[in-house]
């Protein structure tokens, strides 16, 4: 979810996956929900937010970007992407850039049935990819690790985190946090981490880069406690 906070909206994907996926758009200064926007395709939940330009991106699991007037709350655009499943995003003001996981997870099925056609994968997903924000138009892609989930930018060190599962579901995990130059989006460094990273949050005063690590099947039996770690970001 994304928060704008001239007009105090929360925007949330509601993702849909065997029925069209909406945008809930949350007022909350009432505290009560304003509007469900439909028209977000299979899948929808990366989420980015341009608040000077008054824009709110939106991705699917079938190619498309959405834009959205955060204003008028209106689609303006709707894209077809070179990149299959854009789980997250990152809006990067400085260089107009949408900057986003493609997850490569199988989920040809299920999308196959929404679409009532064959989908044709665009990308070979397990990247992490640069958009131009206002074409769609692919500016440079990389690889991550296997199953990427999260992923945050740090501008003062123009550096982009992305979280890792390598792997869905398994008994036994190998989780990830690879590190990417912002502007050349050159891997500079893999750390590994226990299973499964997910979500990340950054201290910017303090440099430090904290990490949500979910459990695997195996900590999960075992009743272990999951975790966050913090890394140092200098």
């Amino acid at each position: 979810m994304k928060y704008d906070a001239r007009s105090g909206r929360l925007f949330l994907p509601g993702l849909g996956y065997g029925v069209e996926s909406v945008l809930f758009v949350v007022d909350t200064r009432k505290q009560q929900l304003e509007k469900v926007i439909p028209g977000f395709g299979f899948y929808a939940t990366g989420i980015a937010i341009d608040e000077a330009g008054r824009r709110v991106f939106v991705s699917n699991m079938q190619g498309q970007l959405m834009t959205l007037n955060a204003d008028t709350l209106e689609i303006t655009h709707t894209q077809e992407i070179e990149a299959n499943q854009l789980l997250n995003l990152v809006y990067d003001p400085q260089g107009n850039r949408l900057l986003g996981v493609d997850q490569g997870i199988d989920r040809d099925k299920p999308r196959n049935n929404y679409l009532g056609q064959t989908y044709t994968r665009r990308s070979s997903g397990h990247q992490l990819f640069a958009l131009d924000a206002d074409s769609g138009k692919v500016l440079a892609k990389v690889d991550t690790d296997q199953v990427p989930i999260g992923l945050l930018l740090d501008a003062q060190q123009q550096r982009i985190y992305v979280t890792n599962r390598n792997g869905v579901r398994v008994e036994k995990g190998a989780g990830t946090v690879t590190i990417f130059d912002a502007r050349s989006l050159q891997r500079i460094n893999t750390l590994a981490l226990p299973p499964h990273p997910n979500s990340l949050a950054l201290d910017e005063a303090n440099h430090a880069l904290f990490v949500t690590v979910k459990n695997d099947g195996a900590a999960t039996k075992a009743a272990k406690l999951e975790s966050v770690v913090r890394i140092s970001a200098e």
